[in-house]
């Protein structure tokens, strides 16, 4: 029953996980978890084990746990509402995304990460495109470095329609994270849209290489569609 001991078996879950038997960690975790049901630390650790394996469905189910034990809620748990909403967002449930992100941002209104989630999700969804706009922009100005959040600037700049704006963030953002497949897809997407279909077949490619995933409107499929019909006309 000591908190040492359940955080040294928490550790050994992690470290199972780590050298590749994710099996047997998610069993250890989930034998404490059904032992010691009240340690909600535990629900958190398998929550967080569940979102790294993709399990999402089970990861806001633990999460639910966690955050339904939540007394009154404060700045320190904003992190647990963004984990769940990030969850929600991985299995399309958008509303319940945002819920979750703006209960966070509630908390904690100046955490580039929660920003530029929600800005890109809205942005990506063509909703809310000046709200988006408005949180991407401030996470930029707190992470003006960052290759993702410039990409996600970039990208509400295309959602817009402004695709002289969209380049010039789209072009750093490739500069900062060069292997970024979906940022180069980005790039490519902006070159179409002025005209430069070199400079975007090249972008489309080079997304393709680094192994571009199938999600939503940036998938493979429809790169490979526009570089059929580049190829075609």
């Amino acid at each position: 029953d000591s908190v040492p001991y359940l955080a040294a078996r928490v550790r050994i879950a992690e470290a199972l996980y780590n050298k590749g038997f994710e099996d047997g960690a998610v069993a250890r975790l989930e034998e404490l978890v059904k032992k010691r049901p009240d340690v909600m630390p535990l629900h958190q650790a398998l929550a967080e084990l569940h979102f790294d394996m993709q399990n999402y469905q089970k990861a806001v189910d633990s999460f639910d746990v966690v955050i339904g034990a939540i007394g009154e809620v404060a700045e320190r748990h904003a992190p647990l509402f963004f984990a769940r909403g990030a969850a929600h967002e991985r299995l399309k449930n958008y509303e319940k995304a945002a819920d979750d992100m703006l209960q966070s941002l509630e908390m904690n209104p100046s955490n580039p990460v929660v920003l530029n989630y929600l800005g890109y999700m809205w942005a990506d969804l063509d909703k809310n495109l000046e709200q988006a706009y408005d949180y991407i922009r401030k996470a930029v100005l707190l992470r003006p470095n960052d290759g993702a959040i410039v990409d996600s600037l970039g990208w509400a700049y295309y959602k817009k329609g402004k695709y002289e704006r969209a380049v010039k963030y789209l072009e750093k953002a490739t500069s900062l994270l060069p292997e970024d497949p979906t940022i180069n897809a980005h790039l490519g997407d902006v070159y179409y849209k002025l005209g430069r279909t070199d400079e975007a077949t090249i972008q489309w490619r080079r997304a393709l290489e680094l192994g571009l995933e199938a999600d939503s409107e940036k998938d493979a499929r429809r790169i490979e569609q526009k570089l059929q019909t580049l190829q075609d006309g």
